[in-house]
């Protein structure tokens, strides 16, 4: 059996013999050399089998021409073998650790609402409401925007107004490709996942972000998590079929990257996921002026501006949005359904649970005239 290994200077071909003396030889430029082979490679240890720092497995240039293609498969069998030991481990930490924080009597509760709040969704929803909430709206949206986009903004078309920019139909596409059911019971666990993840994200903030006098105990940490979960709105997401959990979630891991990294790229990635959120609910727009970063020097009393950081900030935020023009290029139509929808509706009032900052903006206005 013939197995690779790669020098940082110097390719070499190994044939492993494995017998009771566990030798194997080595050939490298025709000169044959015994060595023994570690008791932890014969087991195929990982950190054996990939070598130390200085040895890596050989490029595919080199594996292409070996005739036994029986490496191959032993290396991928090994990589697998290695990836599945590393996501086992990981699925172990994180059930240690929840198994931790579920002595948090709050946390237990909170746990037990959540998901009686998840579980009455979906009867619900496929019961009761099945004709009276958002995903119903979002559903009919991705149809229309497979079918004919040019029609997107006729409001004819759906229950309530579709309000959002054209580009965001198309994360609802693959929702009406499922159907109704199936589409929303998908959607609902979806909703599910990504609150998980915000818990999470929400728990990495508040340890970089606490004071050095903070208590070490987690218990003020886990009792916000847990006001979270519990909080009356969640309801309302999961039973009205809302993306509002998704638009948080992008928010809450766009902070978490401003505060964790300071690199340009990062801060051009959490931009971007800003703008991710904002071309699927326009109401995050509100936010782009918290991306203007200015630093006061207390000893001078200037404010400087970082001229960099905030072009690349507001580069990443306007480059989802952007693309929608390129969309409107095509169908000019789209612009104007926007617009008339959002600003110049005759309606003034939109009798269901949602509601639009610019219909709210423009109805304020109207009325005081």
């Amino acid at each position: 059996m013939r197995e690779l290994y790669k020098k940082t200077y110097l390719a070499e071909v190994i044939s492993h013999r494995k017998g009771k003396s566990g030798k194997c030889r080595r050939e490298r430029s025709g000169e044959y050399i015994e060595k023994d082979i570690p008791e932890s490679f014969r087991r195929g240890r990982r950190d054996t089998w990939f070598g130390n720092s200085s040895d890596r497995l050989l490029s595919g240039e080199s594996i292409k021409s070996i005739k036994d293609h029986s490496f191959v498969k032993l290396v991928l069998k090994n990589l697998i073998a290695s990836f599945s030991m590393d996501i086992k481990a990981r699925l172990n930490k994180y059930k240690n650790r929840f198994i931790e924080i579920w002595e948090f009597k709050i946390f237990r509760y909170a746990i037990i609402l959540h998901i009686s709040y998840f579980i009455l969704a979906a009867v619900l929803v496929l019961g009761v409401f099945r004709d009276q909430n958002d995903f119903l709206v979002f559903y009919q949206v991705g149809g229309v925007f497979l079918k004919d986009i040019s029609d997107l903004y006729n409001q004819s078309n759906y229950l309530w107004d579709f309000r959002y920019f054209p580009l965001s139909a198309i994360f609802f596409i693959p929702f009406y490709l499922m159907g109704f059911d199936a589409g929303f019971i998908v959607f609902h666990i979806f909703n599910l996942f990504i609150n998980i993840l915000i818990c999470i994200i929400l728990y990495k903030i508040i340890l970089l972000i606490k004071a050095s006098d903070h208590e070490n105990n987690e218990k003020r940490i886990i009792t916000y998590i847990s006001v979270y979960l519990m909080a009356l709105p969640q309801m309302f997401n999961y039973v009205l079929g809302q993306i509002n959990i998704i638009i948080t979630f992008l928010m809450i891991l766009s902070l978490y990257i401003f505060i964790k990294y300071k690199d340009i790229k990062w801060e051009f990635l959490a931009s971007f996921i800003l703008g991710i959120s904002i071309l699927i609910k326009p109401i995050t727009i509100f936010l782009i002026p918290f991306l203007i970063v200015f630093n006061y020097d207390i000893k001078q009393k200037k404010v400087f501006f970082d001229l960099k950081a905030n072009l690349v900030r507001l580069i990443g935020v306007a480059l989802p949005l952007s693309l929608n023009i390129i969309v409107a290029l095509f169908y000019p139509n789209l612009v104007e359904g926007f617009i008339v929808t959002n600003f110049t509706r005759n309606s003034l009032i939109t009798t269901n649970a949602s509601f639009s900052i610019t219909r709210l903006f423009v109805n304020f206005f109207l009325r005081l005239t």
